[in-house]
């Protein structure tokens, strides 16, 4: 087994991370000034996109986005999972990725909702840690989901993110045990470069200040398109150009999205 313990991830830039929130409220202005040219953004087949919060985050930090994918003609959804956050302490990875399953769990059984409300395949967009569990129900029941798209999502070692000593601090615990190693492995979305099982866009900042750029990212091989915009974490769900990227993947046809996986070569807008 690779020894994670010999290549420890390197975390954000200080400075991308100590500049987060006064990004993200330029991110905002730059939306509002942006919508009435977000109004030609493609437009949606009313289909139903569930949209899963960050760590910490409840369906209220989406709310920006769920209204203007609305507006766009998308039935955009909220995971009504509440908070997207442990109520009880994390004091090893072994306990962080038991809380992961649970709310996977919760969330599995909100996608099955939907479908039987629709009768239609679901698309999945995840914020942050909500990315890693798209990614996962993707891959766990392709037959419910037309696509995914990840936010800034940790799909690599999460010790290479700035919320790996935060949750230390927050749960008092050290969050790593003798299995550290293997909970690590667990703990990544892919550590092979096997196909997605839908078609998936990753979209992550080269300037993200809680993940580090590499970590945001899937294997190349995988399948999986990259597409790096310069914004901030916490301004990935306000950020105009992130808005018309996800507008403009969620309005191909059902089985025409994967034209969009087919290379992991960044580009920028």
């Amino acid at each position: 087994m690779q020894s994670y313990q010999k290549s420890i991830p390197t975390p954000p830039k200080l400075r991308h991370s100590l500049s987060e929130l006064p990004r993200a409220a330029i991110e905002g202005q730059a939306l509002l000034l942006s919508l009435p040219l977000l109004r030609s953004a493609a437009k949606g087949d009313k289909h139903p996109v569930l949209i899963v919060p960050g760590f910490g985050g409840s369906d209220g930090s989406t709310l920006l986005l769920r209204k203007w994918l609305a507006h766009q003609n998308f039935a955009s959804k909220t995971w009504d999972c509440g908070r997207n956050m442990a109520t009880y302490r994390l004091r090893s990875i072994a306990d962080a990725l038991n809380f992961r399953q649970e709310m996977l769990a919760k969330l599995h059984r909100r996608v099955e909702q939907l479908y039987a409300e629709y009768d239609r395949k679901i698309s999945l967009i995840g914020w942050s840690l909500g990315g890693l569990y798209v990614d996962q129900l993707a891959q766990e029941c392709p037959e419910r989901i037309r696509q995914v798209i990840t936010l800034g999502a940790p799909h690599g070692d999460p010790r290479g993110t700035a919320a790996w000593s935060l949750m230390q601090r927050v749960y008092r615990g050290k969050l790593s045990d003798p299995d550290l190693e293997r909970g690590i492995a667990a703990w990544r979305s892919s550590d092979e470069p096997k196909p997605r099982a839908v078609p998936t866009t990753v979209i992550y900042s080269p300037t993200d200040g809680l993940v580090a750029p590499k970590e945001a990212r899937l294997p190349i091989s995988a399948g999986a398109a990259h597409i790096a915009i310069n914004a901030s974490h916490c301004g990935l769900t306000i950020n105009p150009r992130v808005y018309w990227l996800i507008a403009n993947r969620l309005a191909q046809a059902e089985g025409q999205e994967s034209d969009f996986c087919m290379s992991a070569k960044p580009c920028w807008l």
